[in-house]
Order: C-alpha cells, then structure tokens, then sequence
C-alpha cells in the first residue's frame, strides 16, 4: 500500500485532537462516578427501609400509632396498684375505622415522663378519635384512675371550643338512660372556655353527675398532666400532681341530682370500649393532643399521682 503524504497508511483512522487527554481525564472521573453512584443506591435502599418501617416503635403507654399496628396502653406495675400479671393486656388501644388520631412526636417536657424518653403522642384535631377496646379486664372499676398527659388548643379569637372530651365511655347530656352510664373525663363547662377539668358519670337519676375544678385550671396550648379517681366512695381530681377537687372534702364544684356530693353513686358500663377524643355518641371533639393515657385498677395516692 501507498502511504498518505503525512506518512501514514491510506484510510488509516485519525486520532482525534486531545484524544489521549481525553482517555486520561476518563479514567480520573471513573472512580468518582463510582462513588456517586453507590452513595445514590445507599440513599435509595435507606428509604425503602425506611417506608417499610414507618417511624420509630411507639412507646408503651404513648397515645399515637403508626397505622395497623396496635398499642397497649401502659399500666402501671407496683404493689399498691394491679396485682395482676395480666396488666399490661388490660386495656389495648385499636384504631378506629373513621378517623382515628395522627401520631405526632411529644414535646421534651412530656417525653421527659415517658419511658426510654421517647414518645408519639395523638393530635386531634376536633374529627379524630381512637377506640380502646376491652380484653378480659373489666375498664371501668368502682376504684379506679384515669391519667393522661393533655395539651388543649388555644382557642381563635372569639372561638367557643365547648366540651373538649379526653377519654369516655359514655354519652354527653344528662339523661337518666343506660347510653349516660359510665364516666367521661373532659376540659371545659358546656359552651365555654372555662378550663375546669371535669369527671362525669351517669346514675338512675342523671347522666350528668359531675366534679369539676375552678375555673382556669388547665393552660391552653401547654402540656399538663390530669388525673382523675374513684376510691369507692369519693372522686377525686389533680392537675400536675395537685388535688384541686373532691366530692368528700368541698374542693372544687359537684353537681348531683340529689344535692348529695358523698358518696359518689355510678351505675358502670365495665366491659364498654373507651373512647379517647370524643365522646361515644361522636358529640365533643377533642381539639388538641393525649399522650401517655394510663388506667389503673385502684384509686392511687396523691403521692403516686405526683410519682406519675
């Protein structure tokens, strides 16, 4: 073959300008796509990990879920309380099939009382509630306490929220029927921003018996924990470890059909669900969050309520 006047063969292949600089440049960039590719699948499988287990595991005793799954509520071990080694079965939160409370993560000052100082707490949002269904232990006890950690919205300018429903059993209103038995705890007299807390409960005469505290005794738009008891003979009611109303020793208002405030009379719905933000005839939103809701099978000391 001829050579080509540049001295090379005929239709011999040209090498293109900066060809070997090129090559050069690839192999320094190579290693470096590499990393960027393994750090984009690294990221990758993380959220799929991720969207199979949503969120972290919700504490025991924490009011919040992650959807389908089911929570104990926490019950409190000690020997003045259950004695029982079923206690943490007593009572199990199940979602409701219409809607049901979104978690939220709690604020430092609540997850600063619950265990592993982790929690998710439920917000509710004035359409959401959660059904605590019964196992083979009765909920409603004639002694007994209800407790929670509560944070109630602040009203909007001249907004009436009324009744706001923490936990019940029972229907609203006053009538003297089977649907008033029971016992519902709650903030607010009846169409008004009082902040009393309230304890209801439903007997032959009224569905409406009621012990309630003075006015402005829960904050808005802060965490404050409440418990309410049943010792058998009295009720009893405390706002962050303070007793603050009792129907045997003239604290706070009571109100029965017979004008009587000791002892407490209640006809009891034992096996019936709780209902956690609303009342059960859906009446009382709840605009606001529950977290760390507790039942316990006796009436506990004000040293306990304070321990709690």
């Amino acid at each position: 073959l001829g050579m080509a006047a540049d001295g090379r063969a005929p239709f011999a292949r040209r090498r293109r300008p900066g060809h070997t600089a090129s090559r050069t440049q690839l192999r320094r960039v190579l290693p470096i796509l590499a990393v960027c590719l393994f750090c984009a699948y690294a990221f990758w499988f993380s959220q799929r990990a991720m969207s199979a287990h949503p969120g972290p595991a919700v504490e025991a005793g924490a009011l919040g879920h992650v959807p389908g799954e089911h929570i104990t509520v926490q019950m409190q071990e000690s020997a003045d309380l259950l004695k029982t080694t079923r206690d943490s079965q007593l009572v199990k939160e199940t979602l409701s099939s219409v809607p049901s409370a979104s978690p939220v993560a709690c604020t430092d000052d609540v997850k600063a009382h619950m265990a592993g100082g982790q929690a998710t707490c439920g917000d509710f949002s004035g359409s959401a509630y959660v059904d605590i269904q019964t196992s083979s232990e009765p909920f409603e006890r004639r002694e007994m306490t209800i407790s929670a950690w509560i944070l109630i919205d602040e009203p909007i300018g001249d907004e009436i929220l009324s009744i706001q429903t923490i936990v019940s059993n029972k229907h609203s209103g006053c009538s003297a029927d089977p649907g008033h038995d029971g016992f519902s705890v709650f903030v607010n007299a009846w169409n008004t921003n009082s902040r009393q807390l309230y304890l209801s409960w439903g007997n032959s005469e009224s569905g409406c018996e009621e012990l309630a505290t003075e006015n402005d005794a829960i904050p808005v738009a802060r965490w404050t924990f409440i418990a309410a008891t049943f010792d058998g003979k009295d009720a009893s009611l405390y706002v962050n470890g303070k007793l603050l109303a009792h129907t045997g020793r003239n604290l706070g208002h009571t109100r029965t059909a017979s004008g009587s405030s000791s002892p407490v009379r209640r006809s009891m719905k034992p096996t019936a669900p709780l209902r956690v933000g609303a009342h059960t005839d859906m009446k009382h939103y709840l605009h606001g969050y529950v977290a760390e809701l507790s039942l316990h099978a006796s009436a506990i000391s004000a040293q306990q309520v304070s321990a709690l």
